[in-house]
């Protein structure tokens, strides 16, 4: 097993405490949050997608939690 595989294997499952707007227009354009744990160290490190469009972080905003 790779030192990649491994990393893999031990990732941990992502949390949403909270993701809001809970809904928006059907064009999109919607600014989401997502606050949750588990998410990614960085915003580069991420990918999410809602109604299988991809989502662009906004990677100033982005905060890694300090729990």
């Amino acid at each position: 097993m790779t030192c990649v595989n491994r990393l893999l294997n031990n990732v941990l499952a992502v949390y949403f405490v909270k993701v809001y707007p809970s809904s928006g227009v059907v064009e999109g354009g919607t600014p989401v949050t997502l606050i949750g744990s588990n998410l990614g160290y960085a915003a580069n490190h991420t990918s999410v997608v809602i109604a299988g469009v991809n989502c662009t972080p906004v990677y100033e905003k982005y905060v890694v939690s300090t729990r």
